[in-house]
């Protein structure tokens, strides 16, 4: 697969994917397919495949994806295996709290639950990759295409179920408007079915050639971060920390 360098690529323009280290040969034989991925089997009706739009998009994803773990390490999903220990109705009463802590924003403040999730984080990082892909408005996508999420908690909502539309809020942050169903820089994806060739595809590494998205990631942050974000800030403080 070809290459690319990341300080060279149009910060504000090029498209990224993210996906494991372990899809790449197969991803360089037959490009990217349009599937509806694990994480969005209750919500995306129509198989796509999701990226960002410039460097400024992935640091808002990033944002998002790391609150998203959070939510799903804390809550009844237990996707981490945090509450394996415990009885079911322990289990609840943990995702009670967990569910007001989400809510009211105190998780922002819970060092020792972030620092659990980040750990995670960190080591998923070390085995993901970002790609480059050459996309066409109007041939492989619609600016104008809706977040099926977040139409989702807006039907919700109307119909005075009011929790999705709240945790939505809160997961796609200050920079996302969850009353417009358009989607956003940060979480765009392709028409509906529509794959994309491997010719249009390369690999971002850095100038360096590191190709983990944990060193893209601190890349882009240390040059161009310019916002407070939710919860990325205190994960690059926690990588500098544990690389000291």
């Amino acid at each position: 697969m070809k290459r690319v360098i990341l300080e060279e690529l149009d910060k504000e323009n090029t498209f990224f994917h993210f996906t494991r280290k372990e899809n790449i040969k197969s991803i360089e034989q037959n490009g990217l397919i349009a599937t509806k991925g694990q994480n969005a089997k209750n919500v995306e009706i129509t198989p796509k495949i999701f990226f960002s739009k410039g460097i400024e998009g992935i640091l808002e994803l990033t944002d998002v994806w790391i609150k998203w773990m959070m939510n799903n390490a804390y809550s009844m999903k237990n996707l981490y295996g945090f509450y394996d220990t415990l009885s079911k109705q322990e289990i609840m009463e943990k995702a009670s709290t967990w569910d007001k802590e989400f809510r009211n924003r105190s998780y922002l403040e819970d060092k020792e639950k972030k620092e659990k999730v980040f750990n995670i984080v960190y080591e998923k990082m070390k085995q993901t990759v970002y790609l480059s892909l050459e996309l066409e408005e109007g041939v492989d996508f619609d600016y104008r295409d809706i977040d099926e999420n977040k139409e989702k908690s807006l039907q919700l909502k109307r119909k005075g179920n009011i929790v999705n539309y709240l945790y939505t809020k809160e997961m796609y942050g200050s920079y996302s408007n969850v009353d417009n169903i358009k989607m956003e820089k940060w979480n765009m994806h392709t028409k509906m079915y529509k794959n994309i060739d491997k010719e249009k595809i390369s690999q971002v590494v850095t100038k360096s050639g590191q190709e983990d998205i944990l060193s893209i990631i601190k890349t882009i942050y240390q040059k161009e971060n310019n916002k407070k974000y939710d919860i990325l800030n205190d994960y690059m403080e926690y990588i500098e920390k544990r690389n000291s």
